[in-house]
C-alpha cells in the first residue's frame, strides 16, 4: 500500500493512505475518472455547500439548527458499449460498515460516444438525515468517509469505484458587527486586565459553538488577556481602536493530540473601547462622570442589543449597546445637555404570533379591551396612532414571511420612563428620548421597551430569556398517505386527531417535489390572506377570535397540490418553524405544536409510521408512534457495532404516543440504531447524535 504526503494550503502537512479501489470487470464498462487517492472537500470547493438548516443561517440557539455538516455534489464519468447503465451510490460514514444511500438505483443512457456522467446530490438522498443535513465533517486525525459507486450495464457487467472522502472545516468564523463600542472602567488599582472573550457578540460559524471559540489580542499566537495601566492611556472618553481575533475549535492537523492556534481558522474583529476612570491616586483623574440607565420591558426584563445613542452639539459619543441586563452607561461631560435616544430594529417576528392577532381582533370587536398603554402601542403596527384592521393585515404578513420587517414601524419602541400616561386609551404622546444634564438635574435615564406586535408579552428580550420550543405538547394532524406521479393534482384533507376548540394556528409546511395550488376551507374558513407560498414551502396563519369547535377526524382544510415528480405525501410534506413558527392555539390560549401523522387509510392509523425528530440531534430526540390499542412498548438503542447502549420500557394507551432518548443516556456523538416494538408492530431506525 502506497503512502502519499499531501500539502493543503493553510492547513499544514497531512499524511493520507491511498486506498481507493476501482474494479473494472471488462473493458467495455469503465469508470474513467475514479479518484486513486482520498479527496478532500470543504465549502470553498465546487459542489460543496452549507445546508439551509445550518446554525450559520438559523443561529446556534435554534432547536432545528444543525452544525458541522455540508451538502455535497460529486460526479464521475463512465464509458460503456453495452446499452443503458444503472448505478447506485452508497455512503459509509467514518468508513464504517453501515451504508446510507446517496443515490438510489438509477438508469441512464450513454451518449453517442458511449460515455455518460453520473452524479449524486446529497439533498436528493432518500435518507432524510442526509437530505436535510448533508454529510458530517470529519473532525478526527486521518478520518475519512467512504463513497461507493456501483455501476452495471445491460450485459450484466459491474464496476465499482470506492473513494475515501475527507470533509473538513474551512469556513472561518464570520463577524456580523464591527467597530463596536464598549466601556471599560479603570479600577482604583490603576491596572485593568481586559479579556478578548468579553467581546464575542455577532459571531457566526457553521460548526463551532459559541463556548468553544478562542479570542486573542494577537493574530499569530493565543493571547486572551491584555493588561493596561491607567497612566499610559492616551485619553478618557475617546474611543480607542482595538483588534481581536476569533478562532474556531480547529482540527488536529499534525496528529499530535493537541489543537494549536495555527490549526484553527481565525477571523479579525474590530472593536472600540472607551476608557472611563474612578478616583485613583496614581494619575490625575478626569472631572467627568459616568451615569447609568436601564432599558427594560414593562415586566422588568432587560432588553439586550439596544443602541443607546447620545448626542450633544459639538460632541461625539460612542453608541452604547446594552447587554443581557439592559443597562447602559453614559460617559458625561459636565455643563452640556445630552439627548439619549434608544434604538433597536431587528428580529421583527420576535414575540409576534397568531395569538397576538386574536387579541387585537378581540379588542377591535370590543370583547376584550387592552388594559395597558403598552398594548395599544404594540398593536399599532403601521404607526398610524390608531388600532385598526390594517394593523392585523401588516402583522399577518410579518408572521407569514411576506415581510422581513414592518415597512412603517421599527421592531421596538422605547418610552422614556418620565413620560407617564394620563390616558391609557390614548398613549400616543409618549416621549422616545430624554434630554438631560445629569450633572445638575435628576431626570430618570430609564426607558420601557415595547415590542411591536407582541400583545401577550411573549417576546424574548435577551439571550437568557430564550426558551426551547420542544417544550410545547404535540397536537397531531392526520393525513392519509398516498403515492403520486408527476403532474398529478392531489387533494389532501388535513384532519384533527382530537376534539378541540381552536383560536388559531400557524406553521411552515414543506412541500418537497410539489407545489401548492390552493387551500380549500373545511371546518375552519380559509381565504387567500391566510397563507403564502415560497416555492416548495408554504406558510400558514389562520385565526378566529370566536374560536371554532372541531371534532376528532373532521377536516380542518384541504390542500390542493400539484406533483412535480413522483413520490408520496409522507416523504414530501412536513411541518416546521423554518419561516413561520409552528403553533396551534386553543380557546384557553394554550399553545401546542402541530405535527403531521401519516396513516395508511383514513380509518386505520399505521403503527409502523415511526418518526424521530430532530435528526441529527443533540440534547434529546423524540420518537413518535401510533398504537391501535393499549400496549407495552420497548425501545432499545444500539451503537454502530450493534452493542446495546440503553433500553426503555413504558405502557401506553391507544393513540399517538412518544418516547424520548436523552443525550446523557448514550456514550457520545455518533450514529446509533434504535428498535421499537409493541404488541402488534416492530420497527428499526437510525439517528445521528452530534456534538
Amino acid at each position: 500500500m502506497n503512502k502519499l504526503i499531501v500539502n493543503i494550503s493553510g492547513c499544514g502537512l497531512l499524511l493520507f493512505v491511498a486506498s481507493s479501489l476501482l474494479v473494472a470487470q471488462r473493458a467495455s464498462l469503465e469508470i474513467v475518472n475514479c479518484p486513486l487517492f482520498p479527496i478532500h472537500l470543504c465549502v470553498e470547493d465546487e459542489g460543496v455547500r452549507l445546508p439551509d438548516n445550518n446554525q450559520f443561517y438559523l443561529g446556534e440557539e435554534d432547536p432545528e439548527a444543525t452544525s458541522c455538516s455540508v451538502h455535497v455534489t460529486q460526479k464521475i464519468n463512465v464509458s460503456s458499449d453495452c446499452g443503458a447503465l444503472s448505478y447506485e451510490v452508497q455512503l459509509f460514514l467514518f468508513d464504517t460498515s453501515s451504508a446510507f444511500i446517496l443515490q438510489p438505483m438509477t438508469t441512464v443512457e450513454p451518449d453517442s460516444s458511449g460515455t455518460v456522467e453520473l452524479v449524486f446530490y446529497t439533498e436528493l438522498s432518500p435518507d432524510s438525515v442526509i437530505s436535510q443535513s448533508g454529510i458530517p465533517l470529519n473532525t478526527g486525525c486521518l478520518e475519512f468517509h467512504k463513497v461507493k459507486w456501483i455501476v452495471t450495464d445491460t450485459c450484466g457487467e459491474e464496476t465499482i469505484c470506492e473513494v475515501q472522502m475527507n470533509v473538513y472545516d474551512c469556513h472561518a468564523p464570520e463577524i456580523q458587527d464591527t467597530n463596536d463600542y464598549y466601556i471599560a472602567v479603570i479600577p482604583i488599582s490603576c491596572y485593568l486586565t481586559i479579556s478578548a472573550m468579553d467581546y464575542h457578540t455577532g459571531i457566526l460559524d457553521d460548526c463551532t459553538p459559541i463556548n468553544d471559540f478562542l479570542f486573542s489580542f494577537d493574530s499569530l499566537a493565543y493571547r486572551p488577556d491584555s493588561m493596561l495601566y491607567q497612566c499610559e492611556l492616551p485619553a478618557y472618553g475617546v474611543p480607542i481602536h482595538w483588534a481581536i481575533w476569533v478562532a474556531d475549535q480547529g482540527i488536529d492537523l499534525d496528529c499530535n493530540g493537541e489543537i494549536d492556534w495555527d490549526e484553527r481558522l481565525i477571523h479579525k474583529k474590530d472593536i472600540n473601547i472607551v476608557f472611563n476612570v474612578v478616583d485613583t491616586g496614581c494619575c490625575e483623574p478626569p472631572s467627568d462622570s459616568t451615569y447609568f440607565g436601564n432599558i427594560r420591558t414593562e415586566f422588568g426584563e432587560g432588553i439586550e442589543g439596544v443602541m443607546a445613542n447620545f448626542t450633544a452639539p459639538g460632541y461625539q459619543f460612542p453608541t452604547y449597546v446594552t447587554s443581557t441586563n439592559g443597562t447602559y452607561q453614559l460617559y458625561y461631560v459636565p455643563g452640556i445637555d445630552i439627548t439619549i435616544t434608544p434604538e433597536k430594529n431587528d428580529n421583527h417576528r420576535n414575540g409576534v404570533s397568531t395569538l397576538d392577532l386574536v387579541k387585537i381582533q378581540k379588542h377591535l370587536l370590543g370583547r376584550e379591551l387592552f388594559t395597558t398603554p403598552f398594548q395599544y402601542i404594540a398593536a399599532d403596527a403601521n404607526s398610524s396612532l390608531t388600532i385598526s384592521a390594517i394593523d392585523l393585515i401588516e402583522l399577518r404578513k410579518l408572521i407569514l414571511g411576506l415581510y422581513i420587517e414592518l415597512p412603517s414601524n421599527s421592531s421596538w419602541r422605547f418610552i422614556a420612563e418620565e413620560t407617564g400616561f394620563s390616558d391609557t386609551l390614548n398613549p400616543w404622546s409618549f416621549k422616545e428620548f430624554v434630554v438631560t444634564n445629569p450633572y445638575v438635574d435628576n431626570k430618570s435615564l430609564d426607558f420601557i421597551g415595547v415590542k411591536i406586535g407582541d400583545i401577550n408579552g411573549t417576546v424574548q428580550p435577551n439571550f437568557a430569556s430564550i426558551e426551547i420550543r420542544e417544550s410545547l405538547i404535540p397536537l397531531p394532524l392526520r393525513i392519509a398517505d398516498q403515492a403520486f406521479s408527476p403532474g398529478d393534482i392531489i387533494d389532501v384533507p388535513i384532519r384533527i386527531s382530537s376534539d378541540q376548540s381552536l383560536l388559531g394556528m400557524q406553521f411552515t409546511l414543506a412541500t418537497t417535489g410539489m407545489e401548492v395550488v390552493d387551500i380549500l376551507p373545511g371546518v375552519i374558513k380559509i381565504n387567500d390572506q391566510d397563507f403564502a407560498v415560497f416555492d416548495e414551502r408554504m406558510t400558514f396563519c389562520w385565526m378566529d377570535a370566536n374560536s371554532v369547535d372541531v371534532s376528532a377526524g373532521e377536516t380542518l382544510f384541504t390542500l390542493r397540490l400539484r406533483a412535480r415528480k413522483a413520490g408520496s405525501l409522507s416523504t414530501s410534506l412536513g411541518i416546521s418553524s423554518k419561516i413561520t413558527s409552528a403553533e396551534i392555539y386553543t380557546s384557553s390560549e394554550q399553545a401546542f405544536e402541530p405535527e403531521l401523522n401519516f396513516i395508511n387509510s383514513e380509518e386505520t392509523p399505521d403503527g409502523h409510521n415511526i418518526t424521530c425528530a430532530p435528526n441529527p440531534w443533540k440534547g434529546q430526540i423524540v420518537i413518535s408512534f401510533y398504537l391501535g390499542s393499549p400496549s407495552d412498548v420497548q425501545l432499545s438503542v444500539f451503537d454502530m457495532n450493534g452493542a446495546p447502549v440503553k433500553s426503555y420500557a413504558e405502557s401506553f394507551t391507544s393513540g399517538h404516543q412518544q418516547m424520548i432518548v436523552f443525550e446523557e443516556d448514550l456514550s457520545g456523538a455518533g450514529l446509533y440504531f434504535y428498535k421499537i416494538s409493541s404488541n402488534d408492530f416492530e420497527a428499526v431506525g437510525k439517528m445521528l447524535l452530534i456534538e
